[in-house]
């Protein structure tokens, strides 16, 4: 029985599916003249009930487990289509929400600490998100593919088993469909659901990766402690620890950034000077902090100019009186033959100044070779040897030639915002402001940038058995040779240009500053620990938070593909490439249907 043909005799009362069918048992294999359906799974004799008619003949029942339908009304093609377009459409919206700006999530249901739990979660919610938007409109083209059949069967008259259900049966896959798109027989309507479905499966992989979830900084408040830089006694000649403290640190900042090489604290803009927040800012992975402060913008612009002294301890320089400032220490070699020593005065200006000594090409000391030129430079002759010193009194230089280096820092004050980055470097994002808070006073930034150098550019070191007494941190800003090295330099090692000098002093300037932008406030101990006065803020920090972001070019690609997909749905339908009839999934009854269409027009030909 498994080898049997369905004969011509087959009488269907009725061949809707869900219908009493009865089949007759023929006794031999027959064949109807333009149909050659070869029967391989006809029922078995379980299945079978004998007809008291006959003892070849079974009758036996066709009852669907539930109930199907067999065409797709218009209809019901719209409204899958329109269902389809609304989900891509919402995806499609809010993929083009975080293509400019992040989709931030809320933290307490997006932690910081779970980002794979909640990046997993939301792949999973954009996979269903594309299965649910091409659920309904797959089952147009399975009815498309399920019918192509019919349109073949219409064409020819014939149905040829492997040929006619080519592509209509459950088992064909890409392959079979690849090569049927390829036939000059295959119908439109199987062409533009075989483009749809090939549309269909670059949205389900390439969707979901369109939205992924990374971590961002969002901004946030806080308050932030600042330092407050408060006024000392102006008159550095007196010993006071509000003056004196903050002059010795920065001395040692200097020399540990200059010297040493080595950072302390934060990284400062270059030529400005901001009030610091406490150290170890930002933490726990925070990002940048911005917040509100005083701003100083300073250059250092520098000349040359010749003092006029008497007998007293006092300089005359453009009509001021100013000291040598050595408290750190006196010159070490007797009688030293050069030597730079920083100045001071007692009014409140933000100038600096540095007396240098030494000679030139035409007044050296034939005895040494080691000491300053001061060749081109204005000068004045020292005729008594003497140095002017309130804090170091009697000692006495031979060095010939006197001259002052004056420094103008041409400071303004203002406020303003900073950002503190997350690599330690303050940025002054905005000046020129009202001041919100006066916690950089103009005498405090008059203060800090002439002073900053007294300690740093004082304590005069020695250099093996020389005459020579220079700072090595004075050397670095002032000299072309800080070594004072007398082979390159057998008649004295030169002053550096201005333009050098005042570069040098924004950059040494930067690193003193660091001892007062804290608010360091010293009390009656004498270095280092200290209290520091300061005052909070409203600032804003960059939180590490998680959010939704668009990749904008796959988002493209994924457009194109909804778009396109779109317009192919549209065409299906419209019902465009059916060949002007309805079609007919392949099934049972579809198919008794076409058998008795074919034998009735065989009939009708025999006949």
């Amino acid at each position: 029985m498994g080898s049997s043909f369905v004969p011509q005799d087959i009488v269907s009362r009725n061949s809707h599916r869900g219908e009493a069918i009865e089949m007759v048992q023929p006794n031999g294999p027959l064949q109807s003249g333009r149909t050659a359906l070869q029967n391989p799974n006809w029922p078995s004799s379980e299945c079978l009930t004998p007809s008291v008619h006959s003892p070849h003949s079974y009758h036996f029942r066709i009852e669907p487990r539930f109930p199907t339908t067999s065409t797709l009304s218009r209809r019901s093609r719209w409204l899958r289509i329109t269902l389809f377009v609304l989900l891509e459409l919402s995806f499609a919206a809010l993929a083009a929400c975080c293509i400019s700006r992040p989709l931030i999530l809320p933290s307490n249901l997006a932690p910081r600490a779970r980002q794979a739990e909640v990046k997993g979660g939301f792949t999973i919610l954009f996979i269903l998100w594309q299965a649910l938007a091409l659920f309904p409109v797959r089952g147009i083209l399975s009815y498309i593919f399920s019918g192509e059949w019919v349109y073949q069967f219409s064409r020819t008259g014939a149905l040829v088993p492997g040929t006619t259900d080519r592509v209509s049966t459950l088992t064909a896959g890409y392959w079979d469909r690849v090569c049927y798109f390829r036939d000059r027989t295959a119908s439109w309507s199987f062409r533009i659901a075989f483009l749809t479905s090939l549309l269909f499966a670059a949205l389900a992989s390439l969707a979901p990766g369109v939205i992924n979830v990374i971590v961002v900084f969002a901004p946030n408040t806080m308050m932030l402690e600042i330092g407050n830089l408060t006024v000392p006694n102006f008159n550095v000649f007196e010993f006071h620890f509000e003056t004196w403290n903050p002059i010795e640190r920065a001395w040692l900042i200097t020399r540990l950034e200059q010297i040493e090489k080595s950072q302390f604290g934060y990284q400062n803009e270059r030529n400005w000077m901001v009030a610091w927040p406490s150290l170890g800012l930002p933490a726990n992975g925070s990002g940048a902090i911005e917040y509100p402060s005083d701003v100083v913008r300073f250059e250092f612009n520098c000349q040359w100019e010749v003092p006029t002294w008497g007998s007293d301890a006092f300089y005359g320089i453009r009509g001021a009186n100013w000291s040598v400032w050595d408290y750190m220490g006196a010159p070490q070699p007797p009688d030293p033959l050069a030597t730079i020593l920083p100045m001071a005065q007692s009014s409140s200006n933000a100038l600096s100044a540095y007396l240098f000594l030494g000679g030139n090409s035409s007044l050296s000391d034939g005895s040494t070779y080691s000491f300053v030129d001061l060749t081109g430079l204005p000068s004045a002759y020292n005729l008594t040897g003497n140095l002017p010193s309130p804090g170091q009194s009697g000692v006495s230089y031979q060095a010939p030639l006197t001259t002052v280096l004056v420094c103008d820092p041409q400071p303004s004050v203002s406020g303003g915002s900073v950002t503190l980055n997350t690599n330690g470097s303050l940025f002054v994002t905005s000046s020129g402001l009202p001041s919100l808070y006066n916690n950089i006073p103009p005498e405090m930034a008059y203060v800090v940038l002439s002073q900053g150098l007294l300690g740093a550019a004082s304590a005069p070191e020695t250099y093996g058995n020389s005459h020579i007494a220079v700072n090595y941190i004075a050397a670095s800003l002032f000299m072309k040779d800080p070594s004072f090295n007398i082979t390159t330099y057998p008649t004295g090692v030169p002053v550096l240009d201005l333009a050098s000098i005042n570069n040098n002093l924004d950059v040494y300037t930067g690193s003193a500053s660091k001892a007062y932008m804290d608010g360091y406030l010293p009390n009656d101990t004498w270095l280092p620990t200290a209290a520091l006065s300061t005052i909070p803020v409203n600032a804003q920090w960059q939180e590490q938070r998680l959010a939704l972001v668009t990749n904008k070019t796959l988002w493209v690609v994924v457009i194109a593909c909804m778009v396109v997909a779109g317009g192919l749905l549209g065409l299906l339908g419209m019902g465009v490439g059916d060949g002007g009839g309805e079609r007919e999934p392949l099934g049972l009854g579809s198919v008794m249907n076409a058998i008795q269409v074919s034998t009735t027009l065989d009939d009708e030909v025999g006949a």
